[in-house]
């Protein structure tokens, strides 16, 4: 086994000796070899052919296709999961997940970039932690998947939004404004 979903709340949300339990949670499984998703998480789905999993709390599978969708929230990914669901739009996968103890967004964009699977990314980031670390982030954007990425309103710390799009087409920046034209 290379990985672990944890689902249970209980953890860094709910204070220092959540905060501790988390850190062990990490400190453990990677002694093993293993890396985490969660804690806090509402899980992940891969709709792949030769994979079809769904190890989330998602009442049923999303039609196959060529989005990647990671979400820190839990009630943000149901009501996207909803959304595209009624869109008839197919997911090549997703992910929710929650604390991010081990396994953040950056784990993902590096994942898609390299997923002939996956065409577009969305996102949505409650924080962003290292935005430049992957091929994903703004700093150095996927040549082949247009990225979209969202955060939560209302909190001062919370980065801007980013200022302009890059088509995968030409890789320049498109308008100050993304839009769902092509580029």
């Amino acid at each position: 086994m290379r990985g672990l979903v944890v689902l249970s709340a209980g953890y860094a949300e709910s204070g220092a000796a959540g905060r501790e339990r988390q850190r062990e949670l990490v400190r453990q499984a990677r002694s093993y070899g293993m890396r985490i998703i969660g804690p806090n998480a509402f899980g992940i789905i891969n709709t792949a052919d030769d994979v079809r999993l769904n190890a989330s709390l998602a009442p049923q599978m999303p039609a196959a296709g060529r989005i990647g969708l990671f979400t820190q929230s839990g009630a943000i990914g149901i009501a996207l999961l909803a959304g595209l669901h009624r869109r008839g739009a197919g997911l090549s996968s997703f992910i929710s997940a929650g604390n991010r103890a081990d396994v953040s967004g950056n784990d993902f964009l590096q994942h898609w970039y390299d997923d002939p699977g996956t065409d577009v990314v969305l996102l949505y980031l409650e924080s962003i932690g290292n935005p430049g670390s992957s091929p994903g982030s703004p700093a150095a954007p996927p040549p082949s998947s247009p990225s979209w990425s969202s955060r939560a309103p209302g909190t001062a710390a919370a980065p801007r939004p980013a200022t302009g799009c890059r088509s995968p087409a030409s890789r320049t920046p498109r308008s100050p404004r993304c839009s769902a034209r092509p580029g």
